[in-house]
Parts: structure tokens; sequence; C-alpha cells
């Protein structure tokens, strides 16, 4: 099973965007829907759940899954520690829908719930965080509830899997489209789950990377079983 770097995941990303007309936020959706569907299946409804999100897409994941998450009836809480101006122009306008819907609870200081969903960086990360994300990895990470996180738990290296100070050690990590060479569900990324975000197998084969198809049987597969 081939696992990808950082450089490999952005030109996949980009030759599925120019060659295939997946627009970035097509690749959000399905991730927000993948990421909720999840979340569905493992909490009841009886739990708040609260996304922490970022600047850049790994924040409007964030975004956009809180939304599916509170139209099937869940306790749904969205926190940013980024001013509105600090955010990509997609991330934004995931943060306004979700600011439309009334069974969403928008927050302005770091909420209390069971569950967090961490979605602050993603495989993006360049050291250890810095500045906002600082402060909102050591509010999740002390907390003390269930952590989900998407894609890359933040603080850890995609490619290296060095753990930087401070880092997320969430429960389950829900990875999109490819596994990520820094990360193993034996260390520090929880389990891990692998997520089909809609990437053509023959992109892969365009970029160089393995041609894969491991969501035959389900969306959404554990990495151990991969390995089997």
């Amino acid at each position: 099973m081939q696992k990808v770097s950082k450089e490999e995941m952005r030109e996949l990303d980009r030759t599925v965007i120019e060659n295939y007309d997946l627009t970035a936020e097509v690749l959000m959706e399905n991730t927000g829907y993948q990421v909720a569907d999840f979340l569905r299946s493992e909490f009841s409804t009886d739990v708040k759940i609260a996304f922490v999100c970022g600047q850049g897409n790994n924040g409007g994941d964030g975004f956009t899954a809180a939304r599916r998450l509170a139209s099937w009836g869940y306790q749904v809480q969205v926190y940013t520690p980024f001013e509105k101006n600090e955010l990509s122009d997609l991330a934004l306008r995931k943060l306004e829908a979700v600011e439309k819907i009334e069974d969403i609870q928008v927050e302005s200081d770091f909420p209390t719930a069971n569950i967090y969903v961490d979605a602050l960086i993603g495989y993006g990360l360049e050291g250890a965080p810095r500045g906002p994300a600082d402060g909102a990895v050591r509010k999740i990470r002390d907390w003390g509830a269930e952590i989900v996180s998407i894609d890359v738990p933040t603080g850890i290296d995609a490619d290296t899997g060095e753990v930087h100070k401070p880092a997320v050690k969430p429960n389950y990590t829900i990875s999109l489209g490819l596994p990520k060479k820094g990360l193993d569900d034996r260390g520090d990324a929880g389990k891990i789950l692998l997520a089909d975000i809609g990437i053509p197998p023959q992109a892969m084969e365009e970029v160089g990377v393995e041609k894969t198809r491991f969501f035959e049987n389900s969306s959404l597969v554990e990495l151990e079983d991969l390995r089997r």
C-alpha cells in the first residue's frame, strides 16, 4: 500500500481540479459528508460535538461537516480562533453558510463539548502550530474529550510523522483520499480511517502514484484493514 507525500497530494489535488472538473468546493462537500457520516455512525445525538476550524481548506471541511451533521439532528457547535478576514475565500463561504443555520451554535470563545473535531490545518502543516492555532490545539488537547481529526492531526507532520508541540492526539483520524506517509494508526493519530472524496484512480497514475481502489466495498475503510 503506497502512502503519499504532501507534495504528491498537492499535485493530485491540482490534477483532479484541473483535469477532472472536480472543484475544491466539490471535494470539500464530499469530505464534509464523509466526516459527518462517520460521526453519525460513532456517536449519538445526545452528545455535543464542537468543530474547531482553521483558515484554509481543512477549516472549510469542518464547517461543511458541521452543517451536514446539524441537519441530522446533532448538537453542533462551530468555533474558529481566526478572524473572518484571515479565512480563505472558500472557508469563509462555508462559515457564512453555517451562520445561517439556527440549529448550529457559532461560538466566539472556545466551546465545551463531549467530542472535538480538529479541522485546523490538515496536511499542509509546516513546523509546529503557531498563533491562534497553537492556543486552539492546547485547549482541544487539555479538555479530555474524544477527538476526531480531519485528514492529519494538527501538530503531526504528514511526511515525517514528527509530533510537534503542541499537537492534537486524536482517537480517530479521517484521512482524505489517500494515506499520508507520516501517519500510522499504531502511533499518535489514533485509529485511521481512509475516506473516499471522489479522486479518480486514473488521476493517481497521472501524478505517478500507485493506482489503487481502496473503496470498492465501502467509502470509509480502516487503514489497518488495507494492510491485510
